[in-house]
């Protein structure tokens, strides 16, 4: 079985657009735990264009993810503030993601020019909290996560996801199998994430063991037609 875990960065995304707090996050987190969902990710970027630095601290303090009921997936980048409230909450998970200026959402995992002293520190600094890296589909990229002492590691499925479009997906798949065989030679738990569909994730599924993948945007576009309750049980189906 594979973890489920719902991205809320959408859901902030609409609010944010027209100001106010609706649709409220809270009571989108409620409802997708009602419905079963037992982990919630979160992306606070330094620009606050969705989820911001409050937000997280709300959900933090929903009765679920406060006992652990719920796991609360932080991602982000290495900023002092964020790293800071990390290590104050204490969530499940937190997850590396690099940044490069001026992308719309995240286009790569960890590679040879990011900061690998700092991740190192920080994963001393959140010992206790299982610290992920987001990783490109290579055995390098992994070992950036290995070196740097990290639990787990997520796998970039962007570049899989698009050639899943036109039916040319088998190399990807390969490449993340590979990745995925070789993070377990190490005990890393293997999740992944980015642009996962309904249809490409039981393709996944399929070929490359994964214990948990992250999902937004497509859930809150299936949400759209098919309602959020129905969305997410359709997702969490997939991942049985």
């Amino acid at each position: 079985m594979t973890v489920f875990s719902l991205n809320l960065n959408k859901i902030a995304l609409l609010r944010n657009s027209r100001g106010g707090d609706e649709p409220n996050l809270s009571d989108f987190a409620r409802k997708a735990i009602t419905a079963g969902v037992r982990s919630l990710t979160v992306h606070p970027r330094a620009d606050a264009r969705h989820i911001t630095l409050d937000d997280v601290v709300t959900l933090a303090r929903l009765p679920e993810l406060a006992s652990g009921a719920v796991e609360l997936n932080i991602e982000g980048d290495l900023r002092a503030e964020l790293i800071t409230l990390v290590e104050t909450l204490r969530p499940s998970q937190f997850t590396v993601v690099p940044v490069t200026p001026g992308e719309v959402t995240s286009d790569r995992g960890w590679r040879a020019y990011d900061p690998h002293v700092e991740l190192r520190r920080t994963v001393e600094r959140l010992a206790g909290i299982r610290v992920a890296v987001f990783c490109d589909a290579t055995n390098e990229s992994c070992d950036y996560a290995v070196a740097a002492g990290a639990q787990a590691i997520e796998l970039f499925t962007g570049p899989f996801a698009k050639a899943f479009k036109t039916g040319t997906h088998a190399a990807e798949l390969t490449a993340l199998r590979q990745t995925a065989d070789h993070a377990r030679q190490f005990g890393l738990r293997v999740n992944a994430g980015h642009d996962l569909t309904l249809e490409n994730l039981a393709a996944l599924r399929a070929v490359v063991e994964i214990d948990e993948v992250s999902i937004g945007h497509q859930v809150t576009i299936d949400a759209l037609l098919m309602g959020w309750a129905a969305a997410l049980t359709a997702y969490m189906h997939a991942c049985r």
